[in-house]
């Protein structure tokens, strides 16, 4: 019968890590990088981005393991909850919704900005301007309700951001336009 060195526990390790322990690190990433993986594939779905995530992860891991404590979860467990932030901070940064290229060439024959004013062809251009002018989540927001009509929680749904996060893309949105158009 074959004795079986003795591994150290995932929480010894990261308890070292919190000390700078390189060595450590390393050990501690080839135990549990595997299941961290499928932590961020599961939330990233493409293999090389989720890598470049799981990566950021242990960076992270690296830089707060004086913050782990033993005592409120395991290493494990610990580890998964940063791995899976990074996940869900990046695909909340990466998020674009795509529209139809024509979608704001579209408003061109808007009724609502036809009938804004009696110069509506000076106004539908200078609108067009200052959409363009605005970040594209917030321009796309605006497009998407005052335009599409579509709710506050339908945006919330279609984006998949919470309603209030909408309502403050829209205010944002809405004030932006306001001063622009009135420049």
């Amino acid at each position: 019968m074959a004795v079986r060195p003795i591994t150290p526990s995932n929480e010894s390790l990261l308890l070292r890590v919190a000390r700078q322990d390189h060595q450590a690190f390393d050990e501690f990433y080839i135990a549990v990088s595997p299941k961290l993986f499928g932590v961020v594939l599961r939330i990233i779905i493409e293999r090389s981005v989720a890598e470049d995530v799981l990566h950021d992860a242990f960076i992270k891991i690296w830089k707060s393991a004086s913050q782990f404590d033993p005592e409120r979860a395991s290493a494990m467990a610990w580890a998964a909850t940063i791995a899976r932030n990074t996940a869900i901070d990046y695909k909340r940064r990466k998020r674009e919704v795509t529209l139809p290229d024509d979608t704001l060439h579209g408003l061109m024959d808007s009724k609502l900005i036809a009938s804004a004013t009696s110069n509506s062809e000076e106004m539908r251009l200078t609108l067009l301007g200052c959409l363009g002018k605005l970040e594209k989540v917030q321009s796309q927001c605006v497009v998407l309700a005052y335009c599409h009509g579509l709710s506050r929680d339908e945006l919330s749904e279609k984006l998949s951001t919470p309603v209030n996060t909408i309502k403050t893309w829209l205010r944002r949105g809405l004030v932006a336009l306001k001063e622009c158009v009135t420049q």
